[in-house]
């Protein structure tokens, strides 16, 4: 018999009131300390502080979103840059005539086999 191949990549799927640009900042997640309002990452001066999710920029990209149902593949790569393994905030945010919508947002992970 022959090897299955595993399944690479999602379909991010939305719907829109108006035809959009949209914004996707990909964020990694990772542990930190609280440091005052702040989350913060690798301080050994800071390791009794209480933990917390740091967000740490890991790219944007823009897509193109028409009214009503939209549907974009998703294979882990932003700007060419395959994503490392680990854990993942995708927030989704409408940009029509210099103008933001309201905000969206999402976990996932990335993993490797």
């Amino acid at each position: 018999s022959g090897k299955v191949k595993a399944r690479r990549g999602t379909t991010l799927r939305f719907t829109l009131s108006a035809a959009s640009a949209l914004e996707l900042r990909v964020s990694k997640l990772v542990g930190g300390r609280r440091s005052g309002k702040s989350c913060v990452t690798g301080a050994k001066a800071n390791r009794a502080g209480k933990r917390c999710t740091a967000r740490r920029l890991a790219g944007t990209t823009t897509v193109q979103g028409r009214a009503g149902t939209n549907a974009v593949p998703f294979n882990g790569r932003l700007g060419g840059k395959l994503l490392r393994s680990g854990r993942y905030e995708l927030q989704v945010t409408p940009v029509r005539d210099a103008t933001r919508g309201k905000s969206a947002a999402t976990r996932f992970t990335v993993t490797r086999r």
